[in-house]
């Protein structure tokens, strides 16, 4: 719960206090009249960074899982000769220097 002491917000049961600057950010969604209280619009950010939080965690996992699998490949001896993978980074650069090239000539 947010509370105002003498014109500073505080979170109660918390040492943090909210800036002068998200305070006005606040008032300014209160008084759009899309949010009823300062309670709605800390709620709404915080649903919305718990929605953020979980995005991060299942793309934290995927990376995991990918590298698992790749270091799983290595020591099976499923390895790319260096050489193969310039050669290919070599020639997706310069496709995409000529599709660059291409769009700067129709401007």
């Amino acid at each position: 719960m947010v509370v105002s002491v003498l014109g500073q917000c505080y979170c109660t049961g918390m040492d943090s206090a909210i800036s002068k600057r998200n305070r006005e950010r606040i008032r300014r969604k209160v008084e759009s009249g899309l949010y009823s209280s300062a309670d709605d619009v800390l709620m709404n950010a915080l649903d919305l960074l718990d929605l953020h939080d979980i995005e991060l965690e299942r793309e934290l996992a995927e990376m995991k899982e990918a590298v698992r699998i790749g270091v799983e490949q290595a020591d099976a001896g499923m390895l790319i000769p260096a050489e193969e993978v310039f050669d290919e980074l070599r020639r997706r650069n310069a496709e995409m220097v000529r599709e660059k090239q291409k769009g700067d000539m129709k401007q």
